[in-house]
């Protein structure tokens, strides 16, 4: 029997793909319990401040490195690598690291944990605001490497920000206790996004009372939203004569020669036993 030789590359073409269809079915690979590279570990990356600026000395921001396995567990003894990049990904040399370093290396310790310190550029270092990414590397398994980023925004014109400051209420009445006003101190880029995790200093300039704390100058850092707060405690009415006023002040931490500070007034006012 004289058999067409189309139609046997044809049969032939359908066979390997029914073979090739069933070993996709049959051939199942169980995947690996740690999975890919980047998913075995578990990296991250935090800056605090992350908004700094730049003036006659350098500011500092805290970097801190947790390394974890997929189930949770620390990775202690492990490498990891340190870099100052711009926004495109590009090595740039904008600030320090500890030991006057543009690169350094540090090893987790038992609990995973790497903290170290960047030390931001002095204000003749900058022409304008800039954002840095501070960057963690790990070398693994070859070629491949796992790494992750966080942002450092570096303010070089304090005239961009904005530094408010309230007294509520600003008018108290000292009795047998003492009464109480809070401090709202709200530090922001003049675009409206917040400065967190800053130093806000507060004053009693003038006048009777302490800060909750008992101090009469103190600190509170800044939250996420960029507010600090802290109540003002007035005296007792067998502490003043008379009513008066006392002089409080807000001073948010920046480099010198920036000098940045807004000033209230609580009224007292001496009232009845």
């Amino acid at each position: 029997m004289k058999i067409n030789k189309p139609f046997i590359l044809i049969s032939l073409l359908v066979l390997s793909l029914v073979f090739f269809n069933s070993c996709k079915r049959t051939g199942i690979n169980e995947p690996s319990p740690f999975g890919p590279s980047t998913y075995s570990l578990l990296l991250s990356i935090s800056a605090s401040p992350n908004v700094i600026f730049a003036g006659t000395s350098r500011e500092t921001s805290t970097i801190s490195v947790t390394l974890k396995k997929y189930d949770g567990s620390a990775v202690s003894g492990q490498t990891i690598h340190f870099q100052v990049r711009d926004t495109l990904g590009q090595r740039v040399n904008v600030g320090l690291f500890d030991g006057n370093m543009t690169a350094v290396s540090r090893v987790t310790d038992q609990n995973g944990l790497i903290t170290l310190t960047y030390h931001g550029p002095f204000v003749n270092e900058m022409t304008a605001d800039a954002q840095i990414y501070i960057y963690a590397l790990i070398d693994w398994q070859g070629t491949d490497y796992i790494t992750e980023f966080v942002p450092i925004y570096i303010i070089q014109d304090v005239t961009e920000v904005i530094f408010e400051l309230y007294a509520q209420p600003n008018v108290i009445y000292c009795t047998s206790t003492r009464p109480q006003s809070q401090l709202k101190a709200v530090f922001k880029k003049d675009d409206g996004s917040p400065l967190a995790d800053r130093r806000v200093y507060f004053y009693v300039l003038s006048g009777p009372g302490e800060f909750e704390d008992g101090k009469r100058k103190t600190y509170v850092l800044t939250n996420s939203n960029g507010i600090a707060t802290i109540n003002y405690i007035g005296p007792t009415n067998d502490e003043i004569g008379y009513d008066q006023f006392v002089e409080l002040r807000g001073q948010p931490e920046t480099s010198t020669p920036f000098y940045i500070h807004t000033e209230v007034s609580v009224r007292l006012i001496k009232g009845e036993e």
